[in-house]
């Protein structure tokens, strides 16, 4: 069992993937098909209470892993609980009663919403698909879902295209927070905005967090974002988990060699140490074959000649600091 951060609210675990494995067929030419993965042999939980920052550049896996969290992908292989429960072994009407409790806000709200409806449908929509509700207590549950995001219900009567960027996705969250979920997947919900409302946001999530308990998995590219969000990171390399660990240790502890270039090249406008652009070597490949080894091997700065013929595993460092690499364990 991974230690909690002093800020999660109890150990109970409320999503979890175990050994999960995506492959995508990709054509190449006309005739022949490659097999990409997407994801190899992840597992991971989400804790009641806690922001799980997936952190990684892109084409790493991160969203894959978030729509398999959601259910909206099948893995090609593991398994995948919400609850305690295997979706695999669920009835269509378990699953049914299971959906309003794991949500998802996207990156890009404009294309999210339908352009063609009110923000009071939009809104209902959800509600009327999952529950027995009148028109009347839905208008109830809607005022109440957008009081909590910091919006009045005078744009219940606009279009999405009426709002601002900031304005949509607190419709997209408070459309979210409507069926009272348990677990919250942001996929870069705030990389589409402007630095002020980005803030806005993300100070919006910790309140909702505390407020209601819920869980979020926060997929980013962003080192800052997860620092100043998550309670806890997991970083991503090639479709597996390099390291795990409390989010308060970032740049604070000795790190993967993956995460250490991350930290390297983090471009911080407020930070006075200037980044080691030197470090940074050559850029992830496609994943179209199961790699022997260490999948950092070829862009590591400590390899080391089993790295390229073993697959280091995520091994304990320290409490709650899980790392999978020969050189720092």
């Amino acid at each position: 069992m991974q230690p909690m951060h002093e800020d999660f609210i109890d150990q109970e675990v409320i999503s979890e993937v175990k050994d999960v494995w995506k492959r995508f067929e990709l054509r190449i030419g006309i005739f022949s098909k490659k097999t990409f993965y997407a994801l190899r042999g992840v597992s991971l939980k989400v804790f009641k209470g806690e922001t799980l920052a997936i952190l990684g550049e892109s084409g790493c896996g991160k969203t894959t892993l978030g729509r398999i969290f959601l259910g909206l992908e099948e893995p090609s292989r593991g398994e995948v609980y919400w609850f305690g429960k295997n979706l695999k072994t669920l009835s269509k009407r378990e699953f049914k009663s299971l959906r309003p409790k794991v949500q998802a806000v996207f990156q890009d709200p404009t294309s999210s919403l339908n352009p063609k409806m009110r923000i009071k449908d939009i809104l209902f929509e959800p509600l009327s698909i999952n529950f027995r509700i009148t028109k009347e207590e839905g208008l109830s549950q809607i005022g109440e879902a957008l009081k909590k995001v910091g919006l009045s219900e005078k744009v219940l009567y606009c279009y999405p295209h009426e709002l601002s960027g900031g304005q949509r996705q607190r419709v997209a969250l408070a459309r979210a927070l409507i069926l009272q979920p348990k677990l919250l997947v942001l996929d870069e919900p705030t990389s589409a905005l402007d630095m002020t409302i980005q803030k806005q946001i993300l100070d919006l999530l910790k309140e909702l967090r505390l407020s209601f308990q819920i869980s979020y998995i926060f997929i980013t590219h962003s080192i800052n974002t997860a620092r100043y969000l998550a309670t806890r990171i997991a970083v991503m390399y090639l479709g597996k988990i390099v390291e795990i660990f409390p989010a308060q240790a970032l740049g604070k502890v000795p790190h993967h060699p993956y995460t250490e270039l991350l930290l390297s090249v983090n471009l911080d406008p407020f930070n006075p140490v200037k980044p080691n652009l030197s470090a940074l070597k050559g850029e992830p490949s496609l994943s179209f074959e199961e790699v022997e080894g260490c999948p950092f091997y070829p862009r590591c700065q400590y390899k080391k000649t089993n790295c390229q013929t073993l697959s280091p595993e995520l091994v304990e460092v320290s409490p709650g600091h899980f790392i999978s690499c020969f050189e720092r364990i």
